[in-house]
């Protein structure tokens, strides 16, 4: 057989693999096998940087034990040769914040992230090269290499692993970097992608200092640029609502599809010729929820709801039973499109309807998941090492057993899942004809799934199966314990003659026993030599609670309290929400536990933390209001808009403003035909005369609907017509004000070269010749700027942004009226929690107007009423201080009074979603020495 000679980019495992080596089963670090699962991290969407901190720790007390990171060119380069990694930018101090916590990371750097950001990634200033073709497009579906958009990419990727190529672990023996992504979703099926392009992104990281594996996320299992990179990995999305319903009925998502687009990955992937057949099925995005759009009629609570608790364990497992080692799900923690970075789909609130939703409360749906996560830690390396199966057991009905998966020293794993769509029973008949359970069927609930063992020798102990979900297996000083989930199954172990205490029944049947619950608790079993095997039932609320520090020698475990996480440096961090009571097991003593003396085993303890919350009132201080001169603004002349966009003049960030003046003669009827993208107001003489918006939610191609977020759009279609006759004045000099905002530049998405489709107006027109027309435009240029996505572009935004009551009047109501055109308001208020405290707070809108929305200087969100659907606006933890400023910025184009209310997060315990009814979430933080 004659080998295809490697780029000469490849992985040097001859000098690195002691550290990072990968066979078919998994990726293997310093000879050991590593099963990762993990999460993307946007740093760029958590702008308050302190908080970078508790979201990661919250990512590693949920199970993960790694990040993906797409790395914002954009974000980092507001102006062409202006690089910025300090503060909220700085990438090191991320990477030194994983290393701390213990997780490893997937590096993306792009150049295209796409992400549901401006531009996808790409820097602002770019898009006014006109001549540099954007990842090499020259039009949709064509690409032609250009040397100058190649030039600026290598520049971002140098800048950028000079700053980060000490964290790779092939270069520190503490570092956090195991693997490098190249470009994103670049494909060679649907669109014939540039080689030449990904080969020289390979060798210019290369040449700058990467020597981690390599990889690329193929859009799909296309086999895209399998053999140029080290390591293929493909992105799965499943399922997705439907964008145009009016409300989502919950756990309702279409399983035929779930099916169609998960359960042939391993085969498909397999099949292609190495690397893809010899290394790790690695999904680098695996859904984790989904992104929501402008004018969607549900939000993203509806969403959670949709997909229910159970989808992430589902999709996960459904995954690991083909093999899957390496998995990222996308996101885990969505986090926020403060100032304008979102592409035109996404609104403020990047929730993603994740694990960890957006203002960081850990859900049922990351619970469920951990509860996998932990059991996987529990049987590796078998659990990536096994391989697929013919089913020994029988199953009835059949349709119950998705697969097996069996490890080389006999243990046999089942997968289980419910795809039916009604609530499952079933039963189980292994290879000897043991019926499991004795007698009835199990229940699963639908869209749920399980995974069972048997045929597993451990230690003294042989299970020849168990129909309960094993939460952690652990060794201890004296023997062995597991946690398991009382789902109303069994335990069946090989042998007889056991003895037990606690809460336990054993049933002998021959050459085995049936240990059985009646209800959840604790239980310790004696084999005939005298091993011990502990074991603690949990509920399932409190199975859902448990965590594990996997040691040598002794695991220590957790249940019972809202969050937990495990440090490197030997400690425990608790946080309780209202009155927990925590139980731990370890068999050193701990300050602030207790002994169980009830428990049927020692090393049990207790602790009872935390208190019930009250509400929180937030009073403010009343409002004031500020109306700018539009005079005051610095007008750029133009002609016509007609060919003058804002991109030409750096307006890429919200709004820009256009002012006409006209004389129209004698004329006494007049009308304008207006064409914008995306939301518009127009002002004749100070009054008001109209407003639109041009916004299309197909993600491809629709050529009869404008403003379409992905893809061409048909520009000669939007306009509409204003009728100016009820504010003209005739023989005079008229002034003619349109306010437009721009949801963001397109994301040049999978195909399209459509991230420089115009904003602002795109064209307008006079009913009738008019003898002398004067356009201007004034706006904020994002190229002068350290952070070219900081400003909304609304008019004086600068002046309410300086310190000073000068212009500010106070206000009895929020009212707002069209002709006002731009106003803004502000408030103050105090919140001083305790040091131990984590009470997130959020704003309320309601009303019909748009707003963009401050918080201490920082622009945190963008509000559309009429279309929405975000109402609440979470506030950023770290940006709130003791004395606080907050301000909106608006207009409207109807009659509105505002309603703009702070309130903490009243939320059903289980998803997170807000319920003014609900639980209040405020947690005390409590930290143990282990």
């Amino acid at each position: 057989m004659i080998m295809k000679k490697a780029p000469p980019f490849a992985y040097d495992k001859a000098k690195y693999g002691d550290v990072i080596d990968f066979d078919k089963h998994s990726l293997k670090i310093r000879g050991q096998r590593v099963l990762l699962i993990g999460g993307e991290f946007h740093y760029w969407r958590v702008p308050d940087r302190d908080r970078w901190e508790d979201i990661l720790k919250a990512y590693k007390g949920g199970g993960l034990n790694c990040v993906r990171v797409y790395f914002h060119w954009g974000y980092h380069n507001p102006a062409e040769g202006k690089y910025v990694f300090d503060e909220n930018k700085d990438v090191d101090f991320l990477l030194t914040l994983c290393e701390k916590i213990g997780l490893y990371v997937f590096v993306a750097a792009g150049p295209y992230i796409c992400a549901e950001t401006a531009a996808g990634g790409f820097p602002l200033w770019l898009l006014q090269k006109r001549d540099v073709r954007i990842r090499h497009m020259q039009a949709d579906l064509r690409f032609k290499y250009d040397e100058a958009f190649m030039k600026h990419a290598k520049d971002w990727l140098s800048q950028f692993i000079a700053r980060v190529k000490h964290h790779q672990l092939t270069e520190n023996q503490n570092g956090c970097i195991i693997a490098y992504q190249i470009e994103n979703e670049y494909g060679v099926t649907i669109f014939k992608g540039l080689r030449r392009y990904m080969a020289e992104l390979a060798q210019h990281v290369r040449d700058q200092g990467i020597t981690v594996p390599i990889y690329h996320n193929d859009a799909y299992e296309a086999g895209s640029w399998n053999g140029l990179v080290d390591l293929y990995g493909f992105d799965k999305y499943p399922v997705f609502a439907d964008k145009k319903a009016k409300m989502l009925k919950p756990v309702s998502w279409p399983t035929w599809m779930f099916k169609l687009l998960v359960d042939r990955s391993e085969k498909t992937v397999r099949g292609y010729k190495p690397p893809a057949r010899d290394t790790p099925l690695f999904i680098p995005e695996l859904q984790g929820g989904w992104f929501n759009n402008w004018t969607v009629r549900y939000g993203f609570d509806d969403l959670y709801d949709f997909y229910g608790a159970s989808y992430q364990k589902m999709l996960v497992e459904s995954y690991a039973a083909q093999g899957a080692s390496m998995m990222v799900l996308y996101m885990y923690h969505g986090g926020t499109n403060h100032e304008a970075i979102g592409s035109p789909e996404v609104y403020t609130s990047y929730d993603y309807a994740g694990c960890l939703r957006e203002f960081g409360y850990t859900n049922a749906r990351a619970r469920q998941l951990r509860t996998f996560l932990l059991f996987g830690k529990s049987f590796m390396p078998m659990i990536v090492e096994a391989t697929r199966a013919k089913p020994s057991i029988k199953v009835s009905p059949g349709a119950m057993l998705y697969r097996q998966r069996n490890a080389p020293g006999g243990s046999e794993f089942y997968y289980f899942r419910n795809l039916t769509g009604k609530q499952g029973k079933f039963h189980v008949v292994l290879a000897d004809g043991t019926r499991v359970p004795k007698e009835g069927d199990q229940s699963l609930a639908s869209r749920d799934s399980l995974v069972a063992i048997g045929n597993h020798i451990e230690g003294d102990y042989s299970i020849k199966y168990c129909s309960m979900p094993i939460i952690v297996k652990a060794t201890t000083l004296r023997g062995a314990i597991l946690v398991l989930g009382y789902n109303g199954g069994e335990l069946l172990l090989d042998g007889d003659g056991f003895k037990r205490t606690g809460k336990a029944r054993l049933v002998e049947e021959g050459n085995f026993t049936r240990l059985q619950f009646d209800e959840p608790g604790l239980a310790s079993v004696t084999s005939r030599s005298g091993k011990i095997l502990d074991i603690a039932c949990l509920s399932m609320e409190d199975a859902l609670t448990c965590n594990s520090r996997f040691m040598e020698g002794e695991s220590i475990i957790t249940w019972g309290a809202h969050g937990s996480y495990f440090s490197r440096e030997n400690t425990l961090e608790i946080h309780a929400l209202g009155k927990q009571r925590v139980h731990l097991f370890s068999s050193h003593p701990v300050k602030g536990f207790v002994d169980d003396v009830d428990a049927p085993f020692p090393g049990l303890k207790i602790a009872e933390l935390g208190e019930v919350n009250d509400i929180i009132d937030i009073d403010t201080s009343g409002w004031e209001r500020m109306k700018p001169s539009l005079a005051a603004i610095a007008w750029q002349p133009i002609g016509s808009p007609d060919g003058h966009e804002p991109i030409d003049h750096g307006f890429m960030s919200g709004h820009v403003i256009y002012k006409c003046t006209f004389n129209p003669g004698d004329a006494k009827d007049l009308s304008l035909k207006l064409n914008i993208r995306h939301k518009a107001a127009a002002w004749l003489n100070g009054k008001f005369i109209g407003g639109h918006h041009v916004y299309n939610l197909s993600m491809l191609i629709d050529p009869l609907h404008p403003g379409s977020i992905n893809g061409p759009d048909p520009l000669r279609l939007g306009g509409k017509k204003y009728d100016l006759s009820g504010a003209l004045l005739p023989g005079k000099d008229n002034e003619l004000i349109v306010l437009v905002e721009s949801l963001g530049q397109a994301k040049q998405f999978f195909m399209f070269n459509d991230c420089r489709i115009p904003r602002g107006i795109i064209s307008a027109r006079f009913s009738r010749q008019l003898a002398s027309v004067q356009w201007s435009i004034a706006g904020t240029d994002v190229t002068t700027l350290n952070d070219a996505y900081a400003t909304s572009g609304l008019p004086g935004e600068a002046d309410a942004l300086k310190p000073g009551d000068a212009a500010w009047e106070p206000v009895d109501e929020l009212a707002l009226r069209p002709d006002d055109q731009v106003t803004w308001f502000r408030t103050t208020f105090k919140w001083n929690p305790a040091e131990n405290e984590w009470i997130p707070l959020r704003l309320h809108l309601d009303g019909f107007h748009n707003a963009s929305v401050f918080l201490n200087g920082h622009f945190i969100g963008r509000y559309w009423g009429d279309q929405g659907p975000q109402h609440d606006f979470f506030l950023m933890d770290k940006f709130l201080r003791p004395d606080n400023v907050l301000m909106l910025g608006c207009w409207t184009t109807v009659e509105d009074s505002l309603s703009a209310e702070l309130k903490p997060y009243l939320v059903k315990i289980e998803s997170g979603n807000i319920d003014e009814s609900g639980t209040l979430v405020a947690t005390r933080r409590y930290k143990f020495t282990l």
